[in-house]
């Protein structure tokens, strides 16, 4: 049964076509686009042809965080008019830099472009967690995002020089595209924030490990890149990479069932190779960009991040995820510059630190994983529906959310799991068993437990002793595997 908050939030998720979900993927091209000619990117020099001073957009980059987590934190339900103004505003700031200004003026509508892809950093990641359904989530990290690395690659100058008369008209081009979406977009439909009211308990380990993730997830995209700018076509050979990385992701879930956050658990293995890789080629320098090619699965682990927000927001919808996970995701990027500055001679030692970092993300996200899997519930496995007429207040290029059979449906096909549990144990499990193995494997520790079934935290951990007991296992990890294996065939019943 489904809390009534929950359900109304689920209804307002947004089904989108892939040709629109392009044009809000022009966003991080864009973002990147400013950013590589500003020459903000870490070693790069800027191609920017303006007296742009790095020192002054690395204060505009820090002003623009701080003024998203604010609007987010005050203004969430007026997003989308955010992303409209903003890119309204960057589009004219854009074709301000065709006019014959004084090159003072120019560098300040220059300024506001950085400030401007900041700004709307926060309303990216929020747009995804709270009004995307599942797969269209996942459709746009994976494939939209894609050709997003593949311009991205591009503007390195890498494989086709750009000149910045080049930059200027992708400029144009991008926030026209993005302001197709979001004047597209529904600017009177979001979700409600949860209360105390609706009976929810927020799943606290969930929360924490969660945002954890996306702290990592941001620190192997920054200290990649950081690696990759120091190798010659590194940082496009990085992009190029996670263009494959995306696509693979979304097509090993599309064709073969293989779930996002298992294939994200591969990345994340090769991101922690990516790194002992670029420590070796220090001494054997044939192995830089094979290092690189490493290094695109961590660019792809922070295109999926908002994945583990959006679960988030399904499960506990918190007003704070959105503008607590945009600062976390800011938090990397000072750590390497205090990272660069302490250890300016001995380039050796920050490697080290990074595949430090890199073997810890794989020990957590190797534990978190069968909970977020279990948590996001898999691909809806039932009949596509028919086209429909749209509504009046949804846009062209979305459908519909689904029909309550379909749900259904889907919750059946989620409720397999637990049916596996009963035919493995060699004693019947009661029904409060059984519903505490399914809040074990959503996550939530033994005082949550206590208070969502509303017993003492001694009786949840004697629950649990019995439910471990019957199913002969001894921890949450076999859990997981009873519940996703085969469930036995029958005597009789075999080959």
């Amino acid at each position: 049964m489904e809390y009534p908050i929950l359900g109304e939030n689920r209804k307002k998720r947004l089904t989108i076509r892939l040709p629109m979900l392009i044009c809000f993927a022009m966003f991080a091209a864009w973002q990147m686009g400013v950013i590589y000619f500003s020459g903000t990117a870490l070693s790069i020099g800027g191609r920017t042809p303006l007296p742009v001073s790095i020192n002054n957009i690395t204060l505009i980059i820090v002003a623009g965080y701080a003024a998203t987590i604010t609007y987010l934190l005050l203004l969430p339900r007026f997003v989308v008019l955010a992303e409209r103004i903003t890119a309204s505003a960057a589009l004219l700031s854009a074709l301000v830099l065709y006019l014959p200004l004084p090159p003072a003026v120019l560098a300040g509508a220059f300024y506001f472009q950085c400030f401007c892809c900041v700004f709307m950093i926060g309303f990216e990641m929020s747009l995804i967690i709270n009004l995307f359904a599942e797969e269209t989530a996942v459709l746009h990290l994976g494939v939209a995002y894609a050709v997003s690395s593949f311009i991205i690659a591009i503007l390195q100058n890498d494989l086709i020089p750009v000149p910045f008369s080049g930059f200027r008209i992708f400029m144009v081009t991008a926030l026209v595209m993005m302001l197709i979406f979001f004047f597209r977009l529904p600017a009177n439909i979001w979700p409600e924030s949860v209360k105390k009211t609706d009976g929810l308990v927020c799943p606290k380990q969930l929360f924490a490990g969660v945002f954890i993730l996306i702290f990592f997830g941001s620190a192997m995209t920054v200290f990649g890149t950081a690696v990759a700018e120091k190798v010659p076509h590194g940082v496009s050979v990085v992009f190029l990479s996670s263009v494959v990385y995306e696509l693979t992701v979304y097509f090993l879930w599309k064709k073969f069932h293989v779930h996002f956050f298992r294939s994200i658990s591969v990345l994340v293995v090769l991101a922690a190779l990516a790194f002992a890789t670029a420590i070796a080629a220090l001494y054997v320098p044939a192995l830089s960009l094979l290092a690189c090619v490493f290094m695109g699965s961590g660019f792809s682990i922070l295109a999926f991040t908002p994945l583990f927000s959006l679960l988030l927001a399904k499960r506990y919808p918190s007003k704070i995820i959105a503008p607590l996970g945009t600062f976390i995701a800011f938090l990397p990027v000072a750590m390497q510059t205090m990272m660069l500055e302490m250890f300016r001679d001995r380039i050796q030692m920050v490697y080290i630190i990074y595949l430090v970092i890199a073997v810890i993300t794989v020990v957590l996200y190797l534990k978190m994983e069968p909970v977020l899997t279990y948590s996001f519930g898999g691909r809806p496995r039932v009949p596509l529906l028919p086209k429909v007429d749209v509504p009046d207040n949804t846009v062209s290029g979305q459908v519909p959310p689904p029909p309550p059979e379909e749900s259904e449906a889907i919750e059946r096909i989620a409720s397999a799991k637990t049916d596996n549990l009963r035919t493995r144990a060699v004693d019947h499990l009661s029904g409060q068993e059984i519903r505490l193995a399914e809040l074990i494997m959503q996550g939530y520790g033994n005082a949550e437990m206590a208070e969502i079934l509303h017993i003492t935290g001694n009786t949840v951990k004697g629950y649990r002793k019995t439910l471990y007991s019957k199913l002969q296992i001894h921890s949450r990890r076999e859990l997981f595997e009873l519940a996703e294996s085969a469930p036995p065939i029958p005597v009789g019943k075999g080959g």
